[in-house]
């Protein structure tokens, strides 16, 4: 177990310095230039020559990577260009909202469709599955930034009863988290209901049956316990993408969190800023795979046997 648990942990330094590079790369690509926002419409050339050499934006783009991944090496992300801010500060400040928004999406998810889902297995082909697959398969065709506004519209404006945007109070993160979890439900309905289905006509389920136990012993002791790794595996990856996909619903919903500040440091061509969120967001989509392998252990005793 410990040796598992230090190779996968050494795989977290090229996988996230690759990222770095790589993002490092392709954001001096992206058209404009950050000595603009800096400097101002009225600024003359020289002007911004002067800054551009105070920041280090002169030098070779490959002397730029090499130092800031240096810098990352010893814990330094470097400070925001415009924000004149350490990196790891603004982070900091914003990282609590987003965790909260990715867990109250997730809680959301997996309260709803995990249910839903073994319901729908039990249930198969009946009136009941068709309704909770057609509902699922809604979710899935609505996009976050089509159901945000919708959901704005309904909930905040017409009807008054939640904050538009922002992070005023508690009713604030309602909006967001259902805009957010949506097609998660909806998928993960799908997944545990297929599952569920596979293990129900596995033949220990047929001798449990015919030796007495009744259908909710061999739902809850048999068919849930085997389903819960393919289930565990999608809720892993689910969440990996919610704390490093909530740009979008962030932007709609005006929620402080990384997803917005990533957003405005690549709109003023922030470099640090950027590559520090991204630099984030690989180390907690790493740690939430890793986090999931080792509930594989807690599930299921063989896995922990062939990872020896």
């Amino acid at each position: 177990m410990r040796t598992y648990l230090l190779k996968r942990l050494l795989y977290f330094i090229p996988i996230s310095f690759s990222v770095v590079v790589l993002v490092s790369v392709m954001i001096h690509f992206i058209p404009g230039d950050p000595v603009d926002h800096i400097a101002g419409d009225f600024a003359s050339e020289k002007d911004k020559n002067l800054i551009r050499q105070k920041l280090g934006l002169d030098q070779p783009l490959s002397k730029q990577i090499l130092n800031y991944t240096l810098g990352v090496v010893h814990g330094d992300l470097g400070r925001s260009l415009v924000l004149h801010r350490p990196v790891t500060e603004l982070i900091g400040e914003r990282a609590l909202p987003t965790l909260e928004l990715a867990f109250s999406a997730i809680l959301l998810t997996c309260l709803v469709s995990i249910p839903l889902g073994a319901l729908s297995a039990l249930k198969n082909g009946t009136l009941l599955d068709f309704l909770c697959m057609g509902t699922s398969l809604v979710g899935i065709s609505m996009p976050n930034f089509w159901l945000g506004p919708l959901l704005i519209l309904l909930f905040s404006i017409h009807l008054g009863w939640l904050p538009v945007a922002g992070r005023s109070g508690p009713g604030s993160i309602v909006l967001p988290t259902l805009a957010l979890s949506s097609s998660l439900v909806a998928v993960l309905v799908r997944v545990t209901r297929t599952s569920f289905l596979e293990h129900l006509h596995e033949d220990y389920v047929r001798t449990a049956r015919s030796k007495g136990v009744n259908e909710w012993g061999v739902f809850f002791k048999h068919v849930l316990k085997n389903a819960a790794i393919t289930i565990t595996t999608v809720i892993g990856l689910q969440f990996g993408a919610l704390v490093t996909g909530t740009i979008i619903t962030e932007k709609v919903f005006d929620w402080p969190g990384v997803g917005t500040l990533i957003a405005e440091a690549i709109d003023r061509r922030d470099y640090p800023v950027v590559q520090g969120c991204v630099f984030a967001f690989s180390l907690a989509f790493l740690l939430t795979n890793l986090i999931t392998d080792l509930v594989y252990f807690w599930i299921d005793p063989r896995i922990r046997v062939n990872a020896k």
